[in-house]
């Protein structure tokens, strides 16, 4: 007998509804199945605070109210687990020359916009603590985000917010059907990653006989992140999270983040740190083209500062895993950090002249050159304190030698005193020597010239700090010039960082190490050291002082069997524990690791120490005993100095102490312009050397070189190779 028709149709839905029941059954399971490591996750969720659990009752709310009661700090660093692990706290302060309890960390894992605005709007400003500056340290994407991704994270941002919420994070912090489609797929690989530990936990358990608890401690200290060699990671992983869950700026936080610090006196800057080097394209801290201008635009406007420190050198040696630095890469960034906010004047926190209307001023007269006995008038509008500390900052060209009594400053009514120098072919560069206290209403500023006073021609005229200034007369490239620095790092107008080292040419190989097959000392743990007392001005530790940016860079090598080790200047903690080729140069030993992670004393292969080929050190070049390199001025860098290069300087770190020499040689287009040879003792007292170029080197120039040449069989460490159209010796005044 034949199906009947309602039959069919039974049968048809059931054939379309079953199939839809298990595939939401299966999406249902995922979404709320939790992995072991989730689970503790969800479980102190709004305890955490600087990556340690709240063992006291107290939620991280809690916390952070007995941590700013206790300390009032002047410098608050906030941020996800990138704020934690990358900043030491008591480095910053040092470097910002503030006492260690004025700086403070609150770093909550995995947080994004909205839980710094709750922090700062409940915690920080709402409970009456007015800090001078926030930093926020956070990957892009981060702080673009305003709906947490996880629901540890939604904990903790609740653990901030009153019992009503916020009206603000109500309207922006919303779920998704991207939100869960991100999570089904995050939880679907964990699942996957569980079933696979399942099979090895078992496997090992049956092998080892012990219980699952020990079997899974043994294998998870086996599998630690930090023993995985990022280089080697060149498969695909899924993303936590799509691109297209990532908002616009303007519809995040960081407007509205800068503005709430902004009105309560403080002043923000935001901070985007360098992932390793070896980290994934794919799971970098991407986002869309032209998003970081926007995101950088947006901080400015509202009164901050957008800062991206991505192109700081950082080897796969100083992080951890692939986003989370280590002990030594924290000290580097923490560094760079700390030079970074002192070069935006980032502790004057009512200093935003960014987010400022011009200065409005009229002057007296259209004539930029004073005759003796003659003063130019500005008169301007009332100084805002929001444009920070006020300081003159002049630019003269004149006719002859100016004397110290030869320029009358006035500020208002109070005639200030000021530092003089030369800057270049003639130019005189003043500074007041103190902050100027702001007349109160609009006022003027007043330079006249004394009777016996050479002609003077104004180049230049700022108002204010050296970052944002107030021009009366002149711009930033008239007052400062423009410096061609071969070596070393610059700032782009998004506030990207970047390397614009160039790299030298080196004639021949390094020399050999004296006694560099000397006999190996043996250590404890497997490993072997090099006796290098007579080089400890070599050392990884002695060089963090002397480097650009404080990192390790022993230029001393370990080959085995002829072939260079990987791993060098790294942690002799991370020797010890990771080895396999790794290397670290103390004050007096040279200890490494067998590639493989046998004995060096035993596995019977030769073993020697060498000097490092490229010859680099974050930036810097050395020059190595008997040694020359060659390093050329691009055209398009020097068409940069406009106004022609008047000088040539160079900085360098002598590391040793007997008589030594250097020959340094500069040729423009097949002319000689400079060639010396520098005792190495006067290197070693002033720190370098600068030569007045006359006439200057023209920036349509074509070829650019210059050589230096060891004479000795010493050592030397550059930090800095340059043309410039103003004389570096009076940067201060500038």
């Amino acid at each position: 007998m034949g199906t009947t028709l309602p039959h069919r149709r039974l049968a048809l839905g059931l054939a379309v509804i079953a199939p839809l029941t298990i595939v939401a059954a299966v999406g249902v399971a995922l979404d709320a199945y939790r992995s072991h490591a989730e689970s503790v996750s969800t479980r102190n969720a709004g305890r955490v605070l600087n990556a340690q659990v709240s063992r006291d009752g107290d939620d991280a709310a809690g916390r952070i109210d007995r941590m700013l009661a206790a300390r009032d700090p002047a410098v608050l660093v906030i941020g996800p687990s990138y704020a934690n692990t990358n900043v030491d706290e008591a480095r910053l302060a040092d470097r910002l020359g503030v006492p260690v309890d004025d700086v403070m960390l609150l770093s909550v894992p995995n947080s994004v916009g909205s839980h710094w605005y709750a922090m700062l709007k409940y915690r920080v400003f709402g409970a009456g603590y007015r800090p001078r500056l926030v930093v926020v340290v956070s990957g892009l994407q981060s702080m673009l985000l305003a709906t947490p991704l996880a629901e540890a994270s939604f904990v903790n941002l609740r653990t901030q917010l009153p019992p009503d919420g916020d009206p603000l994070i109500r309207a922006k912090v919303r779920g998704s059907a991207l939100l869960w489609l991100s999570r089904f797929r995050e939880h679907r690989g964990r699942l996957r990653d569980r079933a696979l530990a399942w099979v090895r936990d078992g496997s090992a358990r049956a092998v080892l006989g012990r219980s699952p608890q020990q079997t899974r401690a043994a294998l998870d200290k086996v599998f630690d992140e930090a023993r995985v060699d990022m280089t080697l990671h060149e498969t695909p992983t899924e993303r936590v999270y799509p691109l297209s869950l990532l908002p616009a700026p303007a519809d995040g936080f960081m407007g509205e983040v800068t503005a709430l610090a902004a009105s309560n006196g403080a002043g923000v800057v935001w901070v985007r740190p360098p992932m390793s080097p070896h980290i994934p394209a794919h799971v970098d801290d991407v986002v869309p083209a032209g998003m970081q201008l926007a995101a950088a635009a947006l901080v400015e406007a509202n009164g901050g500062r957008y800062v991206d420190l991505r192109g700081l050198p950082m080897t796969s040696a100083m992080f951890r895993n692939e986003d989370h630095m280590n002990v030594d890469g924290s000290r580097r960034f923490t560094d760079a950090l700390g030079r970074v906010l002192l070069d935006v004047d980032a502790l004057t926190p009512t200093s935003r002249p960014g987010s400022l209307p011009p200065l409005q001023f009229t002057r007296e007269g259209s004539a930029d050159t004073l005759q003796p006995g003659e003063a130019i008038v500005f008169s301007a509008e009332a100084w805002s304190a929001a444009r920070g500390t006020l300081r003159v900052t002049l630019l003269a060209d004149a006719s002859g030698a100016v004397a110290p009594g030869d320029v009358q400053l006035f500020v208002g009514d109070q005639e200030v005193a000021v530092q003089i120098g030369a800057v270049s072919g003639g130019m005189t560069a003043l500074r007041t020597r103190e902050e100027v206290l702001p007349p109160d209403g609009p006022f003027p500023v007043r330079i006249g010239l004394s009777p016996g006073a050479p002609p003077t021609r104004v180049v230049a005229l700022a108002l204010g700090p050296d970052r944002g200034r107030a021009y009366l007369v002149g711009d930033p490239d008239a007052l400062a010039g423009s410096t061609v620095d071969l070596l070393g790092s610059r700032r782009l107008a998004d506030g990207t960082l970047v390397d614009t080292s160039v790299r030298p040419t080196f004639p021949v190989p390094p020399g050999p190490v004296p006694g560099g097959a000397r006999p190996l000392t043996n250590l404890p743990g497997g490993l072997a050291a090099f006796d290098t007392a007579r080089w400890h001005f070599l050392s990884d530790d002695a060089l963090s002082v002397h480097s650009p940016w404080g990192g390790r860079c022993s230029p001393l090598r370990i080959t085995e069997d002829g072939a260079a080790l990987q791993g060098a200047n790294v942690s002799c903690h991370d020797v010890q524990r990771l080895g396999e080729g790794r290397s670290c140069h103390t004050n007096d030993r040279l200890i490494f690791s067998a590639s493989d992670g046998t004995d060096p004393i035993q596995n019977g292969r030769a073993y020697r120490m060498v000097l490092e080929d490229s010859r680099r050190c974050d930036g810097g070049v050395w020059l190595f005993p008997g040694d020359r390199f060659v390093l050329v001025f691009p055209p398009d860098r020097l068409a940069e100095a406009a106004q022609g290069a008047r000088y040539f300087h160079v900085k360098a770190r002598y590391l040793q102490h007997r008589a030594a020499q250097i020959r340094v040689t500069l040729t423009v287009d097949g002319q000689v312009r400079v060639a010396e040879v520098l005792e190495s003792r006067d290197l070693k007292a002033t720190g370098g050397r600068a030569w007045l170029l006359d006439p200057p080197v023209p920036p349509d120039a074509q070829r650019v070189e210059v050589t230096v040449e060891n004479l000795d069989l010493t050592f030397y460490l550059f930090s800095q190779i340059a043309l410039s159209e103003r004389d570096p010796g009076a940067a201060d005044l500038l």
